[in-house]
């Protein structure tokens, strides 16, 4: 969004929060959408934002949300992966969530990367 190139990260957060509100009614609501529309990816770019504003937990809690809609989202998985060595030193868990990245896209060379 242009709030995310402006680096309004507050904005971007608040706009993704209003798309994945839009998704959740549209949900609820059979005759507005008669099949289940992922949101991993948007629940991954409140992450993103909540990350670049310096809420770490929050963003944890956004690519959490984001495995529930898609467990095999590696991108998430890396990302957890990130914010566990990065932010708190957890190292277990970070390379629990890494190794799960490399598990659901084994080609990726970048992700080999990281991990190592």
């Amino acid at each position: 969004s242009l709030f995310w190139r402006e680096h309004k990260y507050d904005s971007t957060v608040a706009h993704v929060r209003g798309a994945i509100a839009a998704g959740d009614r549209r949900a609820r609501d059979a005759r507005l959408s008669p099949v289940y529309e992922s949101r991993e990816l948007l629940h991954y770019a409140l992450g993103n934002a909540l990350h670049a504003a310096g809420d770490r937990a929050g963003a944890r809690a956004a690519y959490q949300r984001a495995l529930e809609e898609n467990a095999g989202f590696h991108h998430a998985h890396a990302r957890l992966g990130f914010v566990a060595w990065d932010n708190w030193g957890d190292t277990a868990t970070a390379l629990l969530e890494y190794a799960a990245a490399v598990s659901t896209a084994p080609h990726d060379a970048a992700l080999h990367n990281d991990y190592g």
